[in-house]
């Protein structure tokens, strides 16, 4: 009794559930992948049932076409009665796959998805080894899972290397998309090889000329991704026609590792190819038309699959190359009017367009800063959303908010900087314009939400200051360090470590006490780990409190009658740095250390609610004029400087007083030196395109709008820039990017 209960739960009733949890378990783990995570609350379960329903559909009809297939071309009994009900079994299998997507560990994935193929292998193999009338069946399968192998682990490396490079992905969220993505081309070469397979059976003469003639295909196809390697691991693009203008730049040093090396990795992988495929040959040669008959249908069906329900296949970097050169930008999308280019320079912003890198003005030689201290270490706070206009150093009314922040502004060794305005927004941005010097053509949804911009390969301040004697850089995040790609933008700036969320927590013995952690729990740690860097070092770090929504922080000090939040961020950040400044003054630090504080960007105009801010509220832009002062031991410089700069005139200014020369890709300028030629300024950002300029009568022209909002088509006949050529300047800089005429 019990064997036949079991004979009918493994005949009828497993299959049944298998075939039911596959479905299930792809269109759940799939569309848990592609929604945010509010649409993840409301929408995936409807969406899993939608998705679920058609997929079993299809695997229903392809069993159905099986089952009427062997019987039809009269296959062994073991085919219709046996095999057909393991394919459910092997279905849930392939469908575990996608579990993958809920792991954020790359070697996690990796070994997940290896032993899974693994596993089906072997499970398909001793279903194979049930048809006792036919252990060829075994030695195909053999052969075709040792090619597959090959190609996925082969395909792999050249996807991660490109996922991890490429500097616009959109449509990766995170790592695992590397995994679906040299799957599906897998099937595609194995699709086609089945393809060619056919042909072996057919021809009486030299029957494996369509086999070596794949083969051929394959390993062209490896050159071209050990060439894109090299050239996306250099540029940050994929190889495109735009991509030879590099090379007139850099020559044949635009690849990863010399060019021998290259050629010894190159010919390995075409070894190691043949000698795999030798072994399929010889499975073709000792076995019969119909046992790859049979593999091919499967391979081609599975392909198919791939090719037409996979969308990771569609944004694989081949695709991407292939659009590169037949879906080229027109011309025109990269030409900037002259009219607009001479406006530009009042701006300090100079091209040569005639050269491929066009970022390559003349930098001014500044004269020497004076200050007597070699390479002094270069604490660096960003404070977040710090318009300058709610703190004591600027505004009277709000010196009760900002005690500690007075105090710094007041001692004698500290310089105010006025009028310096964000060249960007929000964070990220903001952070490639002041380490940069760069007015980023990016914006918040691209770069936070679907995670495009993951690196950039301009030259920055981190990187400079590591070739000018710096032993470490190190930059301190509240949040995860994943987050708007904090982590690969900043290490491609040259940042050596990285701290976000993760990593404090094995330093700090505490819960996050906001998003993230707090102020109050950070500084103390700022504070603990200079103590532990090597000098000279550079470390950065961004606040958070202060950060909107302004109700985040559980630890937030109170102030005033506790009506408004933002003045209690303001305050509770001023509160958690009043405690580090006390210990800075009195430790060796204050003698050899530049302290610098800067306002990321300015505070976003929706929090400053007429209620609460009556003489400015509901009268502000995403543009501000940012809280920015600078410690320097034995200082030389005046207590305040009132000249008129943005973001991107920080790590200029920071070179300036190291007495180190900025490269020539910089587009900002010193504020103790050069900024003073050229008082108009820009930001730009998909939050608005702003213009700060200085009239004839020396008054100030503002002007802010949203890039959405900007349409024109002609030049404006006045000597300043309009909000239209901006937009025009914004739109053929972000073509520069792309094309990676930029760096």
């Amino acid at each position: 009794m019990v064997s036949v209960w079991k004979r009918i739960f493994l005949s009828k009733i497993a299959p049944g559930l298998y075939s039911i949890a596959g479905p299930f378990i792809i269109a759940y783990c799939w569309n848990w992948y592609h929604l945010s995570g509010a649409q993840r609350q409301t929408e995936l379960w409807w969406l899993t049932l939608l998705y679920a329903g058609p997929i079993f559909l299809l695997f229903f009809f392809f069993k159905g076409v099986f089952r009427f297939l062997t019987v039809k071309f009269k296959w062994h009994t073991f085919w219709a009665d046996e095999f057909v009900i393991y394919l459910d079994e092997l279905f849930f299998l392939g469908s575990l796959v996608f579990l993958v997507l809920f792991s954020q560990s790359e070697f996690l994935s990796l070994t997940y998805v290896l032993s899974l193929f693994f596993l089906i292998f072997f499970r398909l193999d001793n279903i194979l080894g049930k048809h006792k009338a036919d252990l060829s069946w075994q030695k195909v399968n053999r052969s075709v899972f040792l090619m597959a192998g090959f190609i996925f682990v082969i395909i792999g490396i050249f996807q991660f290397i490109a996922y991890t490079y490429y500097i616009f992905d959109s449509s990766a969220k995170y790592h695992n998309i590397v995994l679906f993505r040299s799957f599906s081309l897998t099937m595609v070469w194995l699709g086609g090889f089945s393809l060619f397979s056919l042909f072996y059976f057919y021809l009486k003469k030299k029957k494996q000329l369509f086999l070596f003639f794949w083969l051929v295909l394959f390993t062209a196809a490896i050159f071209l991704d050990l060439v894109n390697t090299g050239i996306v691991s250099n540029s940050g693009l994929y190889l495109g026609p735009a991509i030879f203008g590099h090379f007139s730049l850099t020559g044949l040093k635009i690849f990863a590792f010399p060019i021998t090396m290259a050629f010894v990795i190159y010919f390995l992988l075409i070894f190691f190819s043949f000698l795999i495929f030798r072994q399929v040959i010889k499975a073709h040669d000792e076995t019969t038309k119909r046992h790859w008959l049979f593999y091919n249908f499967a391979l081609l069906t599975i392909a198919s699959a791939a090719i037409f329900s996979i969308s990771s296949l569609w944004n694989t970097p081949q695709v991407i190359i292939f659009k590169n050169f037949f879906d080229r930008q027109t011309e025109e999308n990269l030409v900037l009017s002259e009219e607009i280019l001479k406006k530009l320079e009042k701006f300090g912003l100079f091209y040569e367009l005639s050269s491929f890198s066009v970022m390559r003005k003349t930098q001014p030689v500044e004269e020497k800063s004076g200050l007597k201290i070699k390479n002094p270490n270069i604490v660096l706070i960003y404070l977040e959303s710090f318009s300058a206009r709610l703190t004591g150093p600027y505004n009277e009314k709000y010196k009760e908010v900002t005690p500690n922040l007075n105090d710094f502004a007041q001692h004698q060794n500290t310089t105010i900087f006025k009028k310096v305005y964000n060249a960007s927004t929000p964070t990220i941005t903001g952070l490639i314009s002041s380490l940069c010097s760069f007015l980023p053509p990016t914006g918040h949804q691209e770069i936070e939400r679907e995670k495009m911009l993951k690196r950039q390969y301009l030259t920055c301040l981190p990187e400079i200051l590591k070739h000018s004697g710096y032993r470490d850089t190190s930059f301190i995040t509240a949040v995860a360090k994943e987050f708007a790609n904090k982590n690969t933008i900043l290490e491609s700036m040259g940042v050596d470590k990285i701290y976000g969320q993760n990593e404090l927590k094995k330093r700090i013995n505490e819960t996050p006490k906001s998003w993230g952690y707090s102020d109050q729990q950070l500084f103390p740690f700022i504070f603990e780990l200079m103590q532990e860097k090597q000098e000279p070092f550079m470390l950065g770090y961004a606040t958070v409190d202060t950060h909107p929504p302004f109700n985040l922080p559980q630890d937030l000090v109170a102030f005033g009658d506790g009506s408004g939040w933002v003045l209690k961020t303001f305050h509770t950040t001023d509160f958690a740095f009043g405690d580090f400044w006390k210990k800075f003054k009195n430790s060796r630090f204050a003698e050899n250390t530049i302290l610098i504080l800067m306002a990321d960007h300015a505070i976003f105009p929706a929090a400053l609610e007429k209620k609460h801010f009556p003489d400015f509220g509901g009268q502000t832009t995403f543009y501000d004029e940012l809280f920015f002062g600078v410690y320097l031991p034995e200082n030389i410089l005046p207590k305040e400087n009132e000249v008129y700069g943005s973001g991107i005139d920080l790590a200029p200014t920071i070179l300036h007083l190291l007495d180190l020369p900025a490269p020539e890709s910089f587009e900002g300028y010193s504020l103790l030196g050069s900024r003073k030629k050229y008082p108009n300024l820009i930001g730009m950002h998909e939050f608005g395109l702003y213009l700060n300029q200085e009239l004839v009568d020396k008054n100030r022209q503002e002007s802010f709008a949203m890039p959405t909002d900007v349409d024109c088509e002609e030049i404006s006949s006045s000597n300043l820039l309009t909000l239209c050529e901006l937009k025009k300047y914004y739109d053929w800089k972000r073509g520069m990017l792309l094309s990676g005429r930029l760096w």
